[in-house]
C-alpha cells in the first residue's frame, strides 16, 4: 500500500519514508503535513489535494508508489551452531 484517499475525496495518504516526507512537507507545507500520530512518525503524510497542483501530485504518488515496490530489507537469519 502506498496511498489511501479520504471516503470524501478531499485527502490523500502517502506512505513516505522519513526523508521523503520531509522533502515534500517543506516543498509545499500548504499541501503536505505529516500525520500527528505514530503511522507520521514513520512516514505517513497526509496531502490536501485541493492544494497540490498535478505536477507535485504526480512526483509524490510515483514517489510513494516506489518506495512501496521496493525490496524488503529483512534481517539475515543466523542459524544456531550444534
Amino acid at each position: 500500500m502506498f496511498a489511501t484517499l479520504a471516503s470524501d475525496g478531499s485527502d490523500l495518504n502517502l506512505m513516505f519514508d522519513l526523508d521523503q516526507q520531509e522533502y515534500f512537507c517543506k516543498l509545499a507545507p500548504h499541501a503536505f503535513q505529516a500525520l500527528d500520530n505514530g503511522w507520521g512518525r514513520k512516514g505517513a503524510t497526509r496531502c490536501d489535494l485541493k492544494q497540490a497542483n498535478v505536477n507535485l501530485l504526480r512526483a509524490a504518488l510515483e514517489t510513494a508508489h516506489a518506495r512501496a515496490n521496493e525490496p524488503l530489507k529483512r534481517p539475515r537469519a543466523t542459524r544456531a551452531r550444534r
